[in-house]
This record gives C-alpha cells, sequence and structure tokens, in this order.
C-alpha cells in the first residue's frame, strides 16, 4: 500500500507538507465503539439526560494525576473546540500513560463516585478505547484518501512530515498496525515525546528547528481551527481538513488539494517576479 519514492527538486521550490494524524489520516470508529460500550447503557444514559462527552470529560477532570501543565497546555482542544480534560492533557504531553489514566479512573468509580453501575460500565469502557493502546488500535478507521493525498504530495517530491498530538503508546501500536507508513515521513513529532503539545507555538517551532524547515515553504492539514491558527502566526500556510456527509463524516480531501494546488501556484507566481 505504501511506496518509497526518491525525488531531487530545487531548493528554491521546496514544500513541506506537515500532517496532523487524528482526523485527518485516522479517526475514532463510533460503530465500533457503541458496540463495545453497549447500546443499552448509552441509551440508559441519555434518557436519563446524560451527555456523554461532558460526563466523559467531567471524569478525566476529576482522576488526580501528577505531573506539570502550563496555562497554555489548557489551550488544546478537541475536534469541537471544547478545552481538554485534565488527564488527556497529561496523556498527551506525556505525563501519563494510558494505564496510569485507567487505574486512576477505575479507582475512582471503586472509591469515590456515586453513580450507578451503568454509567460505571459504560464510562469505564469508553475510557479504555481511548487510553488502552490494543483497543486505541481497534477503535481506529484509517482513511484511504488520506493515503492517496500522501502519496501524490510523495510523487511530486515534497517534504513531509507529521505534528501529531498523541502519547507514545498509541504511536507505537500505530507502527504495528502500519508498518512501513511512518517511514515515509521525513520527520515525526509527537507531543508526548517532546513534551510538548499544540496549539503551544513551541511545538511548531521545534518541528521548524529540529528539521530545518522555512515556514513560507510549508503547509499544514489540520482539522482544529485553533492549530491552524498558531501555525498561520508562524507564517505556516493553515489548510482545514473539514468532514463531509451526514453520517460517518470523513476528511475531504478534494478541498484539501484544492487549497493546496492555490497556494503552490501563488508561491510560483511569487518566485517568478
Amino acid at each position: 500500500m505504501f511506496a518509497s519514492t526518491i525525488s531531487f527538486y530545487n531548493a528554491q521550490a521546496q514544500v513541506n507538507v506537515v500532517f496532523d494524524l487524528g482526523g485527518v489520516f485516522m479517526d475514532k470508529s463510533f460503530k465500533r465503539i457503541f458496540n463495545y460500550v453497549g447500546f443499552g447503557r448509552l441509551a440508559n444514559l441519555v434518557f436519563r439526560g446524560k451527555d456523554i462527552k461532558k460526563t466523559l470529560f467531567s471524569l478525566l477532570d476529576a482522576i488526580p494525576l501528577s505531573g506539570e501543565l502550563a496555562d497554555i497546555d489548557r489551550a488544546t482542544c478537541d475536534d469541537h473546540g471544547r478545552p481538554c480534560p485534565n488527564a488527556l492533557l497529561h496523556w498527551m504531553k506525556g505525563n501519563a500513560s494510558g494505564r496510569e489514566i485507567i487505574d486512576a479512573v477505575e479507582y475512582y468509580y471503586e472509591n469515590e463516585s456515586t453513580c450507578g453501575k451503568t454509567e460505571k460500565k459504560a464510562m469505564t469502557r469508553i475510557v479504555r478505547t481511548i487510553f488502552d493502546p490494543d483497543m486505541f488500535i481497534e477503535m481506529t478507521n484509517i482513511y484511504q484518501k488520506a493515503l492517496d493525498f500522501l502519496q501524490e504530495c510523495i510523487d511530486e517530491g515534497h517534504n513531509i512530515y507529521i505534528l501529531s498530538n498523541l502519547d507514545m503508546e498509541s504511536y507505537e501500536a500505530l507502527s504495528c498496525m502500519l508498518p512501513g507508513f511512518f517511514e515515509l515521513f521525513d520527520g515525526v513529532v509527537i507531543s508526548a515525546d517532546v513534551n510538548v503539545m499544540k496549539p503551544n507555538p513551541e511545538i511548531y517551532t521545534y518541528l521548524l528547528d529540529t528539521y530545518n524547515l522555512n515556514p513560507e515553504e510549508t503547509v499544514f492539514i489540520d482539522d482544529q481551527q485553533e492549530n491552524l491558527t498558531v501555525a498561520q502566526e508562524l507564517g505556516i500556510f493553515p489548510i482545514k481538513c473539514c468532514k463531509t456527509g451526514w453520517f460517518g463524516k470523513k476528511p475531504n480531501f478534494n478541498k484539501v488539494r484544492k487549497s493546496f494546488a492555490h497556494w503552490k501556484l501563488e508561491r510560483e507566481e511569487q518566485l517568478i517576479q
């Protein structure tokens, strides 16, 4: 499925394409999560007026975890722009492993929470789909159209990179799931590895400095506007990976291609001038 391509290019026309992972190359399969957690449990919570995601975020804010979080780290949001909970931030920053978070949730439900058995069972299972590396892989869909666009970038001789908020256990599990995938990239920056998360400007400058990238020659493809805004402030061209469809929305790479082609055309005109 993957093929390495070696291309030589004029340094003046260099193009660097930086990809996010979640929401661009892959996403959760809500159907698989739904089946694993159980229709009856979820329906019971909804019937009782529970907002599933709000309940999950409240749980992940309630469990105690060690490690430092700067105020700027709390600017990290989910795909709907909601601030990420404490445990998720620690996980993406590399302060806590998935196993630590799962154990902390189980301890919380056994010793501190007064919620019913249905909520406990449902939320514990949801937590496992996020923080257990094997479950994370089992619940993940890979987008073929994203892989097709990646191959187009390789064929055109562009430099390609990853900049992702992710823990290292999930990254290693993805490496096993997609053998050879990460080797296609000229560089990979994972938040838990460098202990800083998007949209903190430090992780962008780390990418630029580590791989000696000129921001004016670089585009960043992400599904979250706050991450793109910071990239743009640093001189990187932002391309939002929007999702389309009624059910099981998927990234619209036709729009990504159009934005990318428009940027390349403008750059070529500037170079000619």
